[in-house]
């Protein structure tokens, strides 16, 4: 452990001198003062040496042999030395010479006595003798400083010690001047013969004065902080029913709630559902016969320039199977007889027979239209049909199809899967999830809403092996919702109240003979609310605000409408209300809800 040394200034205060003692590196610091240093004759600067060294953990020693700087360090337990060779020891002083009449600043050197002590004038001689030392220092070698330095050091290791074991007996001594003491003051004790009897019996003393400290906090807590009381004050009313025609719109720029104009916001659950099902229909997807029919009329003279067309697509009918023309024909007569026909008997100057060839095809495919040759009829009553050569081509080839009746089926079972109690309670609790407490539900607004199935594969379409058919169907259900608030707001406003009254509660409203109109959505707003007298629960409670019970009970009973008054103290010696709102619990009950909750 080492020494750090700081010679104080002649113009240091006493905050430089504890700058330096904060900044020392080592926990040993000597202060070294100037003659009549004037900073350290202070008791408060001493006293601030010694919590900054306490503060900072390091251990103070006074270099100096001024006697007023050794008195003051005397007093604060300050070791002291005359010089840094020196074993540093705590100076020891009679207890009327270490009492301090104040903390002034000595300004001046204490007055020497006429004669002086001897230990003061060994001090000044070894002052003189030490300034003699260090002129003599000054007139050594190089080898000697060397010698010296080294003495120094061991001379600071053995200051270490002597500090050590300097603190160690100032610290034992404290302990038996502290002992002594003690041992003075009980024997004083004993003396009083009060003091004597207490100690006699300090057991139940003790006792007693914790029974009277617990007595005391009882007393503080049953009086002040326990009473509390919960009053509740029946109030008679009168049931009203409410019926209202209001109009909804489904535009909220639209809505006007106080002229009876509400919003209607639409809540929606979407779900797409899916089902499996049995393709049971049947398709011949075989060629189809094809050939050829000669179509003839017989125009008359005046019907000349009369065309007769013949569409394609056109049916031509034969015992029960129907081929389509594939391509338009006409027939015509411009009145040439070159272009006519002999048509039997008749006369060819009576008019002209006209025909032409129509490719057609079978309906559908299938052996059954390979026909011979045969009479058709026409689209036309006038036109007569028929074919010369037999009609080929007509193949069957049956394969299983998805029929609509087997999408439609499929779609009625998702429907009725809809309609059980279960899935029912599903969707309810999705919608209710979106609604809240604070919307009111048109329960005849609710619908439900099933797209056009789709299916795979499709309508008509062969089902190959493997495949097992099914429809997607998006469900939509929906219902309108209201805004609570508002339409409580209009029902106090439409309500008829007299100057006394005011409407205590409302029960939930709703709408009846909902309906869609050219302007909108009409329908009935019903309710019914509950009408008292005018009284707060804040009324009340500056009325029974540190009141007895008997007062609050003739108090509030000559209010007008209070029909029952309940008062349930916290404890049984509570008998009035507290000064405290927040101890006071004030209930409001309507007649009609005592009856229905006896």
């Amino acid at each position: 452990m080492n020494i750090d040394v700081i010679y104080i200034e002649p113009e240091d205060d006493i905050t430089n001198i504890i700058a330096k003692l904060e900044s020392a590196k080592e926990k040993i610091v000597a202060l070294v003062p100037p003659k009549k240093s004037g900073v350290l004759r202070s008791v408060v600067n001493i006293k601030l040496i010694t919590k900054a060294s306490t503060a900072k953990n390091k251990q103070v020693v006074f270099v100096t042999t001024d006697p007023s700087i050794i008195k003051l360090a005397a007093t604060a337990k300050i070791p002291v030395t005359k010089n840094l060779q020196t074993a540093p020891t705590i100076p020891s002083l009679d207890d009327d010479s270490t009492e301090v009449a104040s903390e002034e600043v000595l300004e001046e050197e204490p007055k020497e006595d006429t004669e002086k002590d001897e230990p003061a004038e060994e001090e000044e001689k070894e002052a003189e003798e030490t300034e003699e030392a260090e002129d003599d220092d000054k007139d050594k070698s190089a080898e000697e400083e060397k010698s010296d330095e080294k003495e120094a050091e061991d001379d600071k290791k053995d200051l270490e010690k002597d500090l050590a074991a300097t603190t160690e007996a100032v610290k034992k001594e404290d302990e038996k001047k502290e002992k002594k003491k003690k041992e003075k003051k009980e024997k004083k004790k004993s003396d009083n013969p009060v003091i004597a009897w207490i100690s006699a019996y300090r057991k139940w003393v003790i006792l007693g004065a914790a029974a009277l400290a617990l007595l005391i906090l009882f007393l503080i807590w049953a009086l002040v902080i326990a009473p509390a009381v919960k009053i509740t004050v029946q109030v008679r009313t009168d049931l009203n029913n409410f019926s209202e025609l209001v109009s909804f719109t489904s535009d909220p720029e639209k809505e006007n709630s106080d002229e009876g104009v509400f919003y209607l916001e639409e809540i929606k659950v979407e779900e797409e559902q899916k089902t499996e099902f049995t393709a049971t229909g049947t398709k011949n997807i075989g060629e189809k016969a094809s050939g050829e029919i000669i179509i003839q009329t017989f125009f008359l003279k005046n019907e000349t320039n009369k065309p007769l067309n013949i569409n394609a697509g056109s049916a031509f009918k034969a015992g029960g199977i129907t081929f389509y023309s594939q391509a338009d024909a006409s027939l015509s007569w411009g009145g040439d007889v070159k272009e006519c026909e002999n048509f039997g008997t008749i006369s060819i100057m009576d008019g002209c027979l006209r025909s032409s060839r129509v490719a057609v095809v079978a309906a559908a495919p299938g052996e059954v239209y390979n026909v011979d040759k045969t009479s058709f009829v026409a689209p036309s009553s006038r036109i007569t049909a028929y074919s010369e050569a037999a009609f080929t081509g007509g193949t069957d080839k049956n394969v299983t199809i998805v029929s609509s009746e087997n999408v439609a089926s499929a779609k009625a079972k998702i429907a009725n899967d809809n309609n059980t109690e279960e899935k029912k309670q599903a969707i309810e609790k999705a919608l209710n999830e979106q609604i809240g407490e604070d919307k009111v539900k048109i329960t005849s607004s609710y619908k439900q809403v099933m797209s056009d199935p789709e299916s795979s594969p499709k309508v008509d379409e062969e089902v190959t092996e493997n495949v097992i058919p099914s429809i997607t169907v998006k469900t939509t259900t929906s219902i309108y919702v209201l805004d609570k608030t508002k339409l409580e707001e209009f029902i106090s406003k439409k309500a008829k109240l007299a100057e006394d009254q005011k409407i205590y509660a409302i029960n939930d409203p709703f709408v009846e003979s909902f309906m869609s109109t050219e302007a909108g959505y009409t329908g009935k707003l019903k309710t019914a609310y509950f009408t008292g007298p005018k009284i707060t629960e804040n009324d009340i409670m500056e009325l029974v605000k540190g009141k007895g019970f008997g007062d609050i009970r003739h108090d509030l009973g000559s209010v007008n409408g209070v029909s029952k008054i309940s008062i349930d103290e916290s404890y049984p010696w509570v008998n009035s209300a507290p000064n405290d709102s927040n101890k006071i619990t004030i209930e409001i009950v309507l007649e009609e809800e005592e009856k229905n909750n006896p």
